[in-house]
């Protein structure tokens, strides 16, 4: 089980379309949760909090979906720690809908940095997953080499900062790549004027692209 907020739709016509927030490493789910009121009306938003504390390394407050080591040029991570973490969120993601009163067929994710590696993580491997947005993220190699569907017509949103001096702008493009040339998914990807961030831009975009998606 996983700790959340929730806000509901506040408009409404049936079973609402679910919108996942999932953050990044070192912080936790008061964090998109603010970016909740933004959102499209029909939306009902569920901020995740990861499972990892991150307190007795000197991260009070922060979370971690899984565990991350800072060398000296590169962020390195388990392969097998991050296959755990997104096999048991993925599993969790219908019993949210259920439980939330929400559509089990529209559940979209939304995930920045570390979230977006698992968004892109349970996409590869949760048909039922109604699309993902993913946010200054990177590759996690071995879970995009599990790809167990061909992600036929699956809408995908990309945003990455020009600026990110954590995950650099090639990251944001090598996730491109991927959906353009070896699935079948609609992509739209973005870069912005922006650091390791979530700019008015991007937010906009994001919007925009969601409002698309509940309109069609």
């Amino acid at each position: 089980m996983y700790q959340r907020l929730s806000r509901p739709p506040r408009q409404t016509d049936g079973l609402p379309p679910l919108l996942v927030l999932l953050h990044g490493y070192a912080s936790n789910m008061q964090d998109l949760f603010g970016l909740a009121p933004t959102f499209d009306r029909r939306l009902h938003v569920v901020a995740l909090q990861a499972p990892l504390e991150l307190g007795a390394i000197g991260i009070p407050g922060g979370r971690a979906w899984f565990h991350l080591d800072f060398l000296e040029n590169d962020i390195s991570y388990c392969s097998d720690q991050v296959h755990e973490a997104v096999t048991h969120l993925a599993a969790f993601l219908p019993q949210l809908a259920t439980a939330e009163g929400c559509d089990p067929d529209r559940t979209y994710l939304l995930g920045f940095s570390q979230g977006s590696m698992m968004a892109h993580g349970i996409l590869q491997r949760h048909a039922n997953i109604a699309g993902i947005i993913g946010l200054s993220g990177r590759m996690a190699p071995d879970e995009f080499s599990r790809c167990e569907h061909v992600l036929k017509e699956v809408p995908v949103f990309i945003g990455h900062g020009r600026h990110d001096p954590l995950l650099p702008i090639h990251n944001g493009r090598q996730i491109a790549e991927f959906y353009d040339g070896s699935t079948e998914a609609v992509l739209t990807y973005r870069e912005y004027d922006m650091a390791h961030e979530i700019n008015m831009q991007c937010l906009t975009d994001v919007n925009a692209w969601l409002k698309d998606r509940l309109d069609g």
